[in-house]
């Protein structure tokens, strides 16, 4: 659990809190959080591949081989479960889209 949820959710918040304390600190023009947000993204996911490539490993040896086919007989039906699901979550705003054209906030 520890690699699964703290690298999003700890790390990466902690990791954007230090790196944007650095540009506003020497008063950058442009803005850089998104630059910021992807840098800290990306240095998470790789410390986490990093880990969990070690880790796994030392257990590879013991561990059943999969293949493609049997992933893929394990993903596509909760792909579809989760496809679904979103599409049951968003009908309202796909139909309303279709129904009716958007207005101007002014």
């Amino acid at each position: 659990m520890r690699l699964a949820l703290m690298p999003p959710y700890i790390i990466r918040s902690v990791l954007l809190i230090a790196v944007m304390g650095a540009p506003m600190r020497s008063s950058f023009d442009r803005c850089v959080d998104r630059d910021v947000r992807g840098v800290a993204t990306w240095v998470t996911v790789l410390g986490q591949t990093l880990v969990m490539n070690r880790r796994l490993k030392k257990r590879s040896s013991r561990a059943r081989r999969t293949t493609g086919a049997h992933l893929a007989r394990v993903s596509v039906p909760i792909f579809m479960v989760e496809g679904f699901y979103l599409l049951l979550t968003y009908a309202d705003v796909i139909v309303l889209h279709s129904i009716a054209r958007p207005t101007r906030w002014v």
